[in-house]
């Protein structure tokens, strides 16, 4: 494999991963609206949905934090694949 070609799949690789945590995201949004609707019934104690909505805080957190260490980690192109110039 060709240093550009795996220059190549790098970049395929850091849009995976940003799609992913973009995903992620959403799923995070859309537990955030199931709290708040589970919030509305008044079935579930107070305490309860506090901790939800802290792990979800926590979790965004968290995925954010890692998708910027891994946007701020250099890559060598994709530096585990053969070379075969």
């Amino acid at each position: 494999m060709t240093m550009r070609e795996r220059a190549g799949l790098q970049l395929l690789l850091d849009a995976q991963v940003r799609d992913a945590c973009f995903a992620a995201e959403q799923k995070i949004t859309e537990w955030e609206s199931d709290i708040e609707r589970l919030a509305l019934t008044g079935k579930v104690h107070d305490s309860v949905i506090a901790m939800l909505r802290q792990q979800a805080l926590e979790t965004r957190e968290a995925l954010r934090a890692g998708l910027q260490e891994y946007e701020e980690t250099p890559h060598e192109p994709l530096s585990w694949a053969a070379n075969d110039e």
